[in-house]
């Protein structure tokens, strides 16, 4: 974030690190600004004390419990190859309502929708070795996919109040048309962990989907952002993890 003066003249931070700080708003009597940070690599609503500089957390980092409005079941979904080995993919969980279901360990959305399509972010879930779901009752859709040469499975759950099943999805190949002799392989060349995005990434959080999307060769690429150069402390050693504000 800069800070400039109203009636002009130049502009100077007043954070700066390898995450993004972004919708600032000043408080009423103008000792404060609230802002949000993806430092933690999710969202959170902060604020820094002006002059001083110090930063505090206002929303919780972690949910510590959940109060469910109508009943629940649990779905456990299991992924597996056209062998029956398990395989990671990428999942998501809706239900009648069309709200995506909450997954107990982990959750990612995509940041970047089209409004007039949707009113939120799509959510899912990158499985590997199964992964739990919370639904409520009645009917949901699941939907798994695991690149292009497994086809996308879309199924139809029914789900019991206060009761758990687990639901295995075996992915069927596409049958691509190359010879047996060879195969096929995802890519992408030209990739950035973090250029403006909602969410700070890692390197670890940059694998995980490309496997459950089996993209097989992922080149992650230095970027110059602002003043800064997000991702170039892992072609170095050191603290990769670095906030000054």
């Amino acid at each position: 974030m800069w800070l400039m003066p109203a009636n002009g003249g130049d502009a100077f931070p007043i954070s700066y690190g390898t995450h993004d700080d972004t919708n600032p708003r000043w408080s009423p009597e103008g000792t404060k600004i609230a802002f949000i940070s993806n430092f933690t690599g999710s969202t959170a609503i902060e604020t820094i004390e002006i002059p001083g500089g110090a930063v505090s957390q206002l929303t919780q980092s972690e949910a510590k419990y959940f109060r469910f409005k109508a009943p629940i079941g649990r779905i456990r979904v299991v992924v597996e190859d056209e062998s029956g080995k398990s395989t990671s993919a990428r999942v998501s969980l809706v239900d009648g309502a069309g709200r995506f279901c909450y997954q107990e360990s982990s959750v990612h959305a995509d940041d970047g929708f089209d409004r007039n399509e949707q009113p939120f972010e799509r959510h899912y879930v990158y499985v590997h070795n199964g992964s739990d779901f919370i639904a409520p009752q009645g009917d949901v859709t699941l939907e798994v996919s695991h690149g292009l040469e497994y086809f996308a499975e879309r199924k139809i759950i029914h789900v019991e109040a206060r009761k758990s099943q687990v639901v295995t999805v075996r992915l069927k190949r596409t049958g691509a048309p190359w010879p047996k002799t060879e195969r096929w392989a995802s890519g992408d060349l030209h990739v950035h962990m973090n250029y403006g995005g909602t969410y700070w990434m890692d390197s670890k959080s940059l694998t995980i989907p490309a496997a459950a999307e089996h993209v097989e060769v992922v080149n992650n690429l230095v970027v110059n952002k602002e003043q800064r150069f997000p991702d170039i402390a892992y072609s170095a050693t050191g603290n990769i993890r670095k906030r000054i504000c």
